[in-house]
């Protein structure tokens, strides 16, 4: 993908850095159906499955592309946030099956006393 973004930039005069790869098949009318090639060191034959396929490219705006890693980076910590609620409800469950562990061995430990 990196080596197509950069023969655009020859042909195109486009920075490979403000470039957005799109693929679809030809016989595909609908170009929202378009793919993104969104990885540059993955290789070319993942994204053209067909015979022909055509390769459409964006010109990227700054501002959306700050406004996408944003909402990238917001989803990103909201999982990190997830993941810690979660590993600290395991925490806390554990310390209350020991604590319900502790009470049962007390408490069966005070009977046999009786």
């Amino acid at each position: 993908v990196a080596n197509v973004k950069r023969m655009c930039q020859n042909l195109f005069q486009l920075d490979v850095s403000k470039q957005r790869l799109f693929a679809k098949p030809a016989e595909e009318k609908d170009i929202w159906a378009a793919e993104l090639m969104e990885e540059d060191l993955k290789p070319i034959n993942l994204y053209i499955t067909t015979d022909e396929t055509e390769i459409i490219m964006q010109e990227l705006d700054e501002k959306v592309v700050a406004r996408e890693q944003e909402e990238k980076e917001r989803k990103k910590r909201e999982k990190e946030e997830a993941q810690s609620l979660g590993l600290d409800a395991v925490k806390e469950a554990a310390g209350a099956d020991i604590q319900a562990a502790a009470k049962a061995a007390a408490k069966a430990a005070s009977q046999q006393d009786l």
